[in-house]
């Protein structure tokens, strides 16, 4: 996996949900169509405009990334996916309950 060196650090825990998820292929490709498609990018879920963070983060093929910059796959969309991705890892799925969220300690 690729590691932006403009993002913040990422932790134990956060490198580890990454690289399993990245493992399930593209998860919108998967959930919507029935197709194993490679995971090439990891695609950060925004609120406002900002990232949530590393944690709230979905494997993607390059197509579904762009769609999801373009707003074709809408944040709802994404949300439910997300949470989808937690399950399958067995995760927790909570959501932040504000703009402001907390790091995952690893």
């Amino acid at each position: 996996m690729i590691w932006h060196k403009n993002a913040k650090a990422w932790t134990k825990a956060e490198k580890e949900r990454a690289d399993r998820a990245m493992r399930l292929g593209c998860i919108h490709c998967w959930l919507n169509f029935g197709a194993k498609i490679r995971a090439q990018e990891l695609h950060h879920i925004l609120r406002g405009s900002k990232r949530m963070g590393h944690w709230w983060s979905l494997p993607l093929c390059k197509a579904c990334h762009v769609a999801a910059h373009n707003s074709t796959f809408k944040r709802a969309e994404q949300i439910d996916r997300w949470i989808k991705t937690q399950h399958i890892l067995g995760l927790d799925d909570s959501l932040p309950k504000s703009k402001i969220v907390p790091r995952r300690a690893a």
